[in-house]
């Protein structure tokens, strides 16, 4: 059974949850336990954005309709050049996209999330760094259009 608080990554993670711990880290110092993997993510209390992790984002959908996500990845979420994947939660299932070079690149499911969901973009994602850092977070933001192009800031 897995510690608690501990989470995967890669499954849905109710939103209650996610808003309770604004920042995430893996959990590799506690691999192999039971219950427990590589994809295992537990609360950041060291208030660092600079540390390997996530910080949920809250995702607005050009529909108006609105989901969670957690952002970041191998250099933390101190800045937008820093990010590199994201996990989007919507409803049951969970998309995987890795942020490279302006763009977002789906990594999972296999049905592309552009072609599945058009409706839903351009979409915007915006980091709770402040509410994960405190106030001195600067604010990170970035919209994602039709064709998968991620931009700094703007609105969905």
């Amino acid at each position: 059974m897995p510690l608690p608080d501990r989470y995967n990554i890669n499954r849905p993670i109710r939103r209650e949850i996610l808003d309770a711990h604004p920042a995430w880290l893996f959990a590799y110092d506690e691999e192999g336990l039971p219950g427990q993997s590589e994809a295992t993510i537990k609360p950041n209390d060291l208030e660092d954005p600079a540390l390997p992790g996530f910080v949920v984002a809250d995702v607005r959908f050009a529909d108006g309709t609105d989901a969670l996500a957690l952002i970041g990845g191998s250099f933390g979420v101190a800045s937008s050049d820093d990010l590199d994947e994201m996990r989007l939660y919507l409803g049951d299932a969970v998309w995987e996209f890795s942020l490279s070079f302006g763009s977002l690149e789906q990594q999972f499911p296999q049905e592309p999330f552009i072609d599945t969901h058009p409706h839903l973009l351009p979409m915007r994602i915006t980091g709770r760094l402040r509410a994960a850092f405190g106030m001195a977070a600067s604010e990170l933001s970035f919209t994602v259009d039709e064709s998968g192009n991620r931009t700094p800031g703007g609105a969905a």
